[in-house]
């Protein structure tokens, strides 16, 4: 696969309305090695019943972690002691 030097020229697949009314892919969750179950979709209903929605990373109760920027300006690195 080439990444062509300028995307101007490439033709555009529509203005994306038919990816936006594409039926929603309701299949069998993917059970993950935490054993967590993933959907293939999640929607407005799955926020339902969230209480933590309005917090910020930073802030008690630290449910997005003990910085603002995380780890957007450090990458995580992989030590061996």
């Amino acid at each position: 696969m080439t990444v062509p030097q300028s995307f101007a020229g490439l033709p555009l697949l529509g203005d994306g309305t038919a990816a936006q009314h594409r039926p929603v892919h309701h299949g069998a969750p993917w059970h993950s090695p935490e054993g967590i179950d993933i959907l293939p979709t999640y929607g407005p209903e799955h926020l339902a019943g969230l209480d933590a929605l309005d917090t910020w990373p930073g802030l008690a109760p630290f449910l997005r972690g003990p910085y603002p920027t995380m780890y957007t300006t450090q990458p995580w690195t992989i030590r061996q002691y």
